[in-house]
């Protein structure tokens, strides 16, 4: 299936809905009802991913206010659904763009009417139907928006743009890339991280072994902050 976002809202009377998704009549109805009713596991505001067989989700509940809903607050949940595994630097830079989609929303002191338009016809005040128009045209808007960055965010990601974003901070002469949480040469790799073979060459030691040297070489496996490197030019 392909990437979708949807924005999920706990209707006063009927419980948990998916208000809006983009692309939009690409959500079925089955995985519609398995996503709003996430919310009613939730019971703290923040991110967290959840998972249903073949299908993922990364999700961020949140609360704005309102001068309509009981309690003066209407409780959403933003939503990003995909197949695929979700990594560490994916997941933070959806949280990334869900605080910003959040505190967007936050910052509207009118954006809670867009969650009333099924209700246009109550409303007999020509400035409240006004407002919930404008608002739920602007909040699609900005749902959309979040779905082409969480797409960017989400996609996977070329070799050659792997490399060319290794090689922005200093990680060079990559020769092999294995993929995510999977051994690489036969060194076993640890959960969410991926392993990296670089060129560094073993001709010198080979030189001095034809010379009568004798060499003893150790390959070695571990973790250690990149930081703590330093360039062999400068050893």
């Amino acid at each position: 299936m392909k990437t979708i976002v949807t924005l999920s809202w706990f209707h006063r009377k009927i419980g948990p809905i998916v208000f809006y998704s983009y692309p939009e009549n690409m959500l079925e109805e089955d995985l519609s009802v398995r996503i709003a009713n996430i919310m009613d596991q939730t019971f703290n505001e923040g991110f967290f991913t959840h998972s249903f067989k073949n299908v993922n989700s990364m999700n961020y509940y949140f609360e704005i206010h309102s001068d309509w809903a009981r309690g003066n607050k209407e409780m959403l949940m933003v939503s990003v659904i995909f197949e695929q595994q979700t990594s560490l630097d994916m997941e933070q830079n959806v949280l990334t763009l869900f605080n910003e989609f959040s505190e967007r929303l936050q910052s509207n002191e009118e954006i809670f009417t867009a969650f009333y338009a099924n209700d246009l016809n109550s409303f007999d005040d020509d400035i409240d139907k006004d407002n919930i128009t404008k608002n739920n045209a602007l909040i699609k808007l900005w749902v959309k928006e979040l779905y082409w960055a969480a797409l960017e965010e989400t996609r996977e990601k070329s070799d050659e743009e792997k490399i060319a974003s290794l090689q922005e901070v200093g990680i060079s002469g990559v020769y092999a890339m294995g993929n995510a949480s999977e051994p690489l040469c036969q060194i076993p790799v640890g959960l969410n991280r991926i392993g990296i073979v670089q060129l560094g060459g073993l001709n010198p030691v080979a030189a001095a072994v034809e010379a009568g040297i004798e060499i003893e070489n150790i390959a070695e496996s571990g973790l250690i902050d990149f930081e703590q490197l330093h360039s062999f030019s400068q050893i």
